[in-house]
């Protein structure tokens, strides 16, 4: 989840004023250097076939549509480029074209990437069909992962498609299959407050995940016994850790500084609920922040000089909670009185930290400014 978080993250078109991801800056510099090939007419399969995919990763669509048959046509049959093809022919929203190329890439594939190219034709045609308006077949393409062991390639699958919420949820159904209800909780929470997705099946799960106890968890083990054995996600981030922190600017002592949702979303609660927070969070702790999000009462009462910030909005706070590192406590400056706004703000203050006192939120901005 807070792979597909950050990955999705890059092809968000940001404020001038606002600082690029330096992997971003990565990208749109090899984009530049591989759209100059392609103009000069001295490209090769592998160049057409990285161009599209970092127009795929950008957002950039339609172009990876253009690049790509481009290069199909001067290097026909080569399995990256049709590959990367249907998958944008895919994100276009062109499904027929997209099953179509994706028939073609798994007669292609060679064998190491043969059942996940399978498992991507799998699901274009169960969104085609429009399976997730089924209760029976919600977490069909889920079930056929756990079916043939394939949980390994269905990750893959998940890092190329990381725009899909409905993929996304199927992730929370093998997470919770696999005795992962952490993750599946996790996985559901985005899928609800960053896809925006009311799903009968998804929300049923959610809230079947969210009352189960610590006491329930060996009864919860039994109804799984049949997957026992199954390789389980070793990790909330399949992506090396490193690229996480790729382009986080050095924390200003005097100045302010951006915090940003992904790297909140990396702490961690510990078995007795103390949380490890990640380092550059940790050298944040009293230094000025902006953070930009959404108010969440922390009450019932309509304005208030503390409230909640989230990524994302909320409808129904019981049934859309995010979790703990999704959200942070803001206190603002001389008891101001703000109204709760459903419009996105952006809030300026002191980050604080809640270290061992288990009564305060993980994060909280304290004499904070709204703008």
């Amino acid at each position: 989840m807070p792979d597909q978080r950050f990955l999705r993250q890059l092809a968000v078109k940001l404020p001038k004023e606002q600082a690029k991801n330096e992997l971003r800056k990565s990208y749109e510099s090899d984009l530049a250097r591989l759209e100059k090939l392609v103009e000069m007419r001295q490209s090769q399969p592998v160049d057409f076939a990285d161009l599209g995919a970092l127009h795929i990763r950008l957002g950039n669509y339609a172009r990876a549509v253009e690049v790509l048959r481009l290069g199909d046509r001067e290097f026909p049959s080569q399995f990256r480029i049709l590959s990367n093809l249907a998958t944008a022919w895919f994100l276009s929203g062109e499904q027929e074209s997209a099953i179509a190329q994706m028939q073609q890439v798994v007669k292609l594939a060679p064998g190491t990437f043969l059942a996940a190219e399978q498992l991507v034709l799998d699901w274009m045609l169960e969104t085609k069909a429009e399976s997730w308006k089924s209760s029976e077949k919600y977490f069909q393409w889920a079930q056929k992962v756990l079916a043939k062991n394939h949980l390994g390639e269905a990750q893959l699958v998940g890092l190329w498609l990381v725009a899909d919420g409905r993929l996304l949820a199927q992730f929370a159904f093998l997470a919770a299959k696999t005795n992962q209800p952490d993750i599946a909780i996790s996985i559901t929470d985005g899928c609800v407050t960053e896809f925006g997705l009311r799903d009968t099946e998804l929300l049923k799960l959610r809230g079947v995940l969210k009352q189960t106890s610590e006491k329930d968890l060996a009864e919860t083990k039994k109804l799984h016994e049949e997957h026992k054995g199954l390789p389980v996600f070793r990790s909330l981030r399949p992506l090396k850790q490193e690229s996480w922190n790729i382009g986080l600017p050095k924390v200003n002592v005097e100045g302010w500084n951006a915090l940003p949702w992904f790297v909140l979303s990396q702490t961690q609660i510990g078995k007795k609920g103390v949380p490890a927070y990640p380092e550059y969070i940790r050298h944040l702790e009293g230094k000025k922040v902006t953070l930009d999000g959404f108010m969440q009462p922390v009450g019932e009462d309509s304005e208030s000089n503390v409230f909640l910030l989230l990524e994302n909005p909320v409808g129904c706070w019981y049934c859309e909670m995010p979790a703990l590192n999704g959200m942070v406590y803001v206190e603002m400056a001389n008891e101001k009185i703000l109204r709760i706004s459903r419009e996105q703000i952006r809030i300026r203050g002191l980050l604080q930290l809640r270290g061992s006192d288990p009564e305060k939120f993980l994060f909280t901005i304290q004499a904070a400014i709204a703008e």
